[in-house]
């Protein structure tokens, strides 16, 4: 269930927010017609899920102000929008996963990693494969065939090949249909209109409560299969002026 204790917040969002004040030192990043030492803010592309809850309690309680370190947060409904901001230098940063940064590197963004942000063990970080309320799914051999909504490319499709892989399930028996905005997958589930999805908390813990049935949970297996980071362009953290 979601669980991610005020204190843990604290904890993951110092050990971040460190990081991000020697990134900042490091770099000469000064506004135009402002005054001398002035810092730009740090914009910093979130999710509304339960990896960037850290950077949302930091943003209302004012931390950011309060070390010094202007940052901006710009909100995305989808992995694709958060790093398509990211490539187009509209974005400094984005709080992501492994293969994010891998698929960025390819696509010809230099990016780099600078913390690891959750997902230290099997049980940080929530992805939950639902079936859709009355779908007459209730174990995974039910979705041999049937199209489970995730974000192609991204940690959520990785998440849900491993989880049905896990549970036996063939290569050929998994089969996908893309919706990468993550309200607009959990609406479709509750509303039937796909027969399972995949989504990271607090939304599955919604889904759940409205009626969804939990089919897998990656906080339940003994394989670490998903890891949150924070990334940087390597432009802002190198030589961004």
């Amino acid at each position: 269930m979601f669980n991610y204790t005020r204190g843990k917040i604290i904890c993951v969002f110092l050990s971040v927010i460190l990081l991000a004040v020697l990134i900042m030192s490091g770099c000469s990043r000064t506004q135009k017609n402002s005054p001398a030492g002035k810092l730009e803010p740090l914009k910093l592309g979130v999710l509304p899920i339960e990896d960037n809850f850290p950077f949302f309690v930091a943003q209302a309680d004012g931390m950011f102000t309060k070390a010094g370190l202007p940052a901006e947060l710009i909100s995305f409904n989808s992995a694709r929008e958060r790093d398509l901001a990211l490539q187009a230098g509209e974005i400094d940063g984005e709080v992501a996963d492994i293969v994010a940064a891998a698929l960025l590197k390819k696509a010809g963004t230099p990016v780099k990693i600078v913390s690891l942000t959750m997902g230290s063990t099997p049980r940080e970080g929530r992805f939950v494969l639902l079936a859709a309320p009355d779908s007459g799914i209730d174990q995974p051999a039910d979705l041999k065939g049937v199209k489970v909504a995730v974000s192609e490319h991204t940690i959520i499709d990785y998440v849900n090949y491993r989880l049905l892989a896990i549970a036996g399930l063939r290569p050929e028996e998994i089969t996908t249909v893309n919706i990468p905005a993550i309200p607009a997958r959990l609406q479709l589930l509750l509303a039937g209109q796909v027969k399972a999805a995949v989504l990271p908390d607090p939304l599955a813990t919604l889904a759940e409560k409205k009626g969804a049935k939990v089919i897998l949970d990656d906080t339940q297996i003994n394989e670490n299969i998903s890891q949150v980071v924070l990334l940087f362009r390597e432009e802002v953290i190198e030589n961004k002026a």
